[in-house]
């Protein structure tokens, strides 16, 4: 082989990393070094090799690495600097958005009363934003995949900030009823905002942070927490400084800067075109995913803790109060906070634990035993032989958040690996599907926990109707360890083609 051929055929090697398909393409030394073309050298090569001459520059310069496999620097929290102001402002984002659902929980039964509304009807106010994200979620993910989750994020926290302005002039509004009927209106376009964001705000995490979904979920759950806890705080302050509509403009302007943040560093994901998916893929929806049983599992023990948040909003306060009369209202609220506190501090943890430790279903499987004992000692139930005392009811609202943070993150982070396991795609579109799926099981369980202990608590007491989160408890620890025993020596095939810098390695299997 003359010289031009040589060198056209090292340039052709080295410009290509080394890793075309071709036998000979083997040459020594590392990928990192190829040929600057420059100037004209004029070596023809035979007419097999090379027709056209070539120029070749005389030195060898040193390219820069594929982006594939460049390494960011590490900014805060174990991420690179892009990736952390994601997530902060996601959880910021987040967080007000909580903050805006609670926030008038001090004030409004007090107005609703002065208005001649009942407390139940007041009551169904609170409840109607849950049962409404529920049944929102649902159709939100698997609308995820057509709208893209930047420009559904944004549409949400628009409708959430607009709905929360507009419900600080609800109290203009004389009588009862019409009262009701458009605090019930607007807090359903409030919860279908909520909806659309934290399932496009999940989807945009199983994007961005594939080897550390349960970190970033954990993040999330925090900014939720700490929303739930802030939230009621900073509403009745802003209501004793500037009346009904101060708290709803102010989390509303608040909103819209959130809005404005995720526009400029939300990133656009790109689905796939139709016509690039293959034809004999059929289309997955909420009922496929939910025939998986394992994904089945991880969204009722969603449920089911949820619903022990559900159980202690009407029927904590009056337990305390019947029991420990000397309290004053601070404390009682501080009580309230307990469980909210730990689950906010201790999801990262789970988090953590979740990407670099063991099975998430072992991390689900001491969240409900947490929860388990956290509920038998608040009231505590019958079964103990010692009234309510007040330490150990605040150390049981402790374990009971502890129990939580376990059970949401461990719980997305499940359903993602068994629905992809399963033959889901990994894209965007699967992820909106299990963002959907996890917030809807938390909001229905949050409805189901407050009918649930309103009546429970009115027709049993605080202290029997606890059996009741004891049970569902006791029902997903059970079938979490059959799944643990019986899948524990298989493992799960998780597709990795489409991208192969993202995998799932559980180590366990998934149904057949």
């Amino acid at each position: 082989m003359k010289a031009g051929a040589g060198i056209s055929d090292s340039v052709a090697r080295i410009n290509h990393g080394f890793e075309s398909d071709s036998e000979d393409n083997t040459l020594p030394g590392p990928p990192y070094y190829r040929i600057a073309i420059d100037s004209s050298v004029g070596l023809k090569s035979s007419d097999k090799d090379m027709e056209d001459p070539v120029t070749v520059n005389e030195t060898v310069t040193k390219a820069a690495e594929p982006d594939s496999d460049k390494v960011e620097e590490v900014f805060l929290c174990g991420l690179a600097k892009p990736k952390f102001l994601l997530i902060v402002i996601l959880c910021l984002a987040d967080f007000l958005s909580l903050t805006c659902s609670s926030l008038h929980a001090p004030f409004y039964p007090r107005v609703a009363l002065g208005k001649g509304a009942s407390l139940v009807a007041a009551g169904f106010v609170f409840g109607l934003f849950q049962l409404t994200v529920f049944i929102a979620c649902l159709f939100y993910g698997p609308l995820l995949a057509r709208v893209g989750p930047k420009r559904m994020a944004m549409w949400g926290i628009l409708a959430m900030a607009v709905s929360s302005v507009a419900f600080g002039f609800v109290d203009q509004i004389e009588g009862a009823g019409p009262f009701i009927a458009f605090s019930f209106l607007l807090r359903i376009i409030q919860a279908n905002g909520n909806a659309a964001f934290i399932t496009a705000s999940f989807a945009v995490i199983a994007h961005e942070f594939p080897e550390s979904v349960a970190k970033a979920i954990s993040f999330m759950e925090t900014a939720s927490g700490m929303g739930l806890i802030v939230g009621p705080a900073v509403g009745g302050c802003l209501y004793e400084l500037g009346g009904f509509v101060l708290p709803f403009v102010v989390t509303g302007i608040l909103l819209v800067g959130a809005g404005v943040l995720t526009h400029f560093w939300v990133p656009s994901i790109v689905l796939p075109a139709e016509e690039d998916v293959k034809k004999e893929e059929k289309p997955r929806g909420m009922i496929s995913l939910l025939m998986i049983p394992t994904v089945a599992l991880a969204g009722f023990s969603i449920l089911a803790g949820s619903s022990g948040i559900g159980y202690l909003l009407p029927t904590l306060e009056p337990h305390v109060h019947k029991n420990f009369e000397e309290l004053s209202a601070s404390f009682t609220g501080i009580i309230f906070i307990i469980d909210g506190a730990v689950y906010a501090l201790f999801s990262p943890v789970w988090g953590y634990l979740c990407d670099n430790y063991g099975n998430p279903r072992i991390i689900s499987l001491i969240g409900s035993v947490f929860i388990f004992m956290g509920f038998a000692v608040i009231g505590p139930i019958p079964f103990f032989p010692w009234n309510p005392i007040l330490w150990v009811t605040c150390v049981g609202c402790a374990i009971f958040g502890l129990g939580l943070g376990a059970t949401f993150v461990s719980a997305f982070v499940q359903a993602l690996n068994d629905a992809k396991s399963h033959g889901f795609p990994d894209d965007v579109g699967t992820y909106g599907l299990v963002s959907g799926l996890w917030f809807s099981m938390m909001s229905l369980g949050c409805f189901v926990g407050s009918s649930a202990g309103g009546t429970l608590s009115e027709y049993l007491g605080f202290q029997h109707g606890s059996y009741f989160i004891l049970f569902l408890q006791a029902f997903v620890a059970i079938w979490t360890i059959i799944f643990i025993v019986v899948y524990r020596n298989r493992k799960v095939n998780v597709d990795i083609e489409s991208s192969p810098q993202q995998y799932i390695q559980t180590g366990e299997a998934a149904v057949a």
